[in-house]
């Protein structure tokens, strides 16, 4: 029996392992090839709906439903189907021997799919690592929420200072969620006169720069409606348990600090000796294959691929989109190596759909030409997401937590 070894479950490595064990049994290859995917944690994570999380109250929800809305068991995802879980940290891997050594055990494969996703990127900035929180993970958002409230519950003035560094989809939602949450949490802690002073802070010219103009506008516009300040075009420097330091000399003090301002590729692959790119992605064609000659059997997807557009000259963005299909691709042209086929299926390289909530029933949504935002782009979203659920779940338990998470946190979507 041949193994075909997957390193991540998330978006792309879940999807890539959901694939194969599809085709593998279309072409009655059970008996030849299994599948082993390997995570270190035993659930996968919806990280797009993490900001949600940390602004929702405990008195709301415990943390045990919370985390049944975004952490989801892989032994129910995959099922009956035929798929190894093997819960253990990677640790190397052996390419020409074809060996992967996790902390607990060795394994032979005659395929590998690297699918071990991001962690956050601190830029070397003194002291970012120690003082920010990220939101990358259930714990990251529960730790944010608790830090909120005890702000909130210890103020001795009246604002609590949050900082939010870095103004792309997950600086702009995060910030915004919290703001709707405020009135709530002002309740609950009987602190009727206490309010929160949010601001953002980005080293780009606009927010969400990575997507149209017209979007950033109405980013901005909606900030300004929510009474969040964006300082743009400006770096944190450096940071210390109290205050961040800007580069334009000044200083702004804070009770909580979040950091979003940058991913880079998971540091578990630096050992692995594939030519890599900007922020350690590995570089791969459009068949998500390395480009290094001679490793037609590793395929490389998600944060963990670098894969430019040949008529941009850009990365495909680190989105959950890009590697879901990365990881379907890879999926289907090991499955064409192992037929014999000439025909290997290449990325799509197009513009995807993308949706960044603003609080309340509120988002910005951009289809192909046509930006959009509102009550109708918040409805998109909430769309999008049972469509992923569809994609991993049976159809009842997709739209029950789907129905779950949206009463939970349609508490803080107030109008407007």
């Amino acid at each position: 029996m041949k193994h075909i070894v997957i390193l991540g479950a998330g978006f792309g490595g879940l999807q890539a392992a959901l694939t194969l064990s599809k085709k593998l049994k279309r072409h009655r290859l059970l008996e030849q090839y299994s599948i082993v995917l390997v995570d270190r944690n035993p659930f996968h994570t919806f990280t797009p709906l993490l900001y949600e999380i940390a602004a929702t109250s405990p008195e709301t929800a415990s943390d045990l439903k919370l985390q049944a809305l975004v952490s989801f068991p892989l032994g129910k995802l995959i099922g009956k189907r035929n798929i190894t879980l093997v819960e253990d940290n990677f640790i190397a891997a052996d390419l020409d021997r074809k060996i992967v050594t996790l902390s607990k055990s060795k394994i032979e494969f005659a395929y590998l799919v690297i699918a071990l996703g991001s962690e956050s990127y601190y830029f070397d900035i003194p002291g970012l690592d120690k003082y920010a929180l990220s939101l990358k993970t259930f714990d990251d958002a529960i730790r944010i929420r608790d830090r909120i409230v005890s702000a909130f519950r210890g103020a001795e003035r009246r604002n609590v200072r949050i900082i939010v560094g870095g103004g792309g989809p997950n600086g702009v939602e995060i910030a915004s969620e919290i703001r709707q949450w405020i009135p709530e949490l002002e309740e609950e802690c009987d602190r009727m006169n206490c309010d929160a002073e949010i601001t953002i802070v980005e080293g780009a010219a606009r927010v969400l720069a990575a997507f149209d103009e017209k979007a950033s506008e109405r980013a901005m516009k909606r900030l300004h409606k929510l009474g969040i300040l964006a300082l743009l075009n400006t770096r944190i420097t450096r940071a210390d348990e109290r205050k961040v330091y800007l580069n334009d000399g000044t200083t702004k003090e804070y009770d909580v600090f979040i950091w979003t301002g940058g991913v880079k590729t998971n540091s578990l692959i630096d050992s692995l000796p594939l030519k890599k790119g900007e922020r350690g992605g590995i570089e791969v064609d459009a068949n998500t294959v390395p480009s290094d000659a001679g490793y037609d059997f590793i395929f490389a997807i998600g944060d963990n691929a670098l894969l430019y557009n040949p008529l941009t000259h850009t990365p495909t963005p680190l989105m959950a989109r890009p590697a879901i299909i990365e990881g379907r691709i890879a999926a289907e042209n090991i499955i064409a190596t192992i037929t014999k086929k000439n025909q290997k299926r290449a990325y799509p390289f197009r513009s995807y759909p993308y949706i960044a909530p603003f609080g309340g029933k509120y988002a910005i949504a951009k289809v192909g030409r046509f930006t959009f935002s509102g009550i109708f782009a918040w409805v998109f979203k909430g769309f999008t997401e049972l469509s992923y659920f569809l994609s991993i779940m049976p159809f009842w338990i997709a739209v029950g937590v789907w129905l779950k998470g949206l009463t939970i946190f349609i508490r803080n979507d107030r109008l407007g």
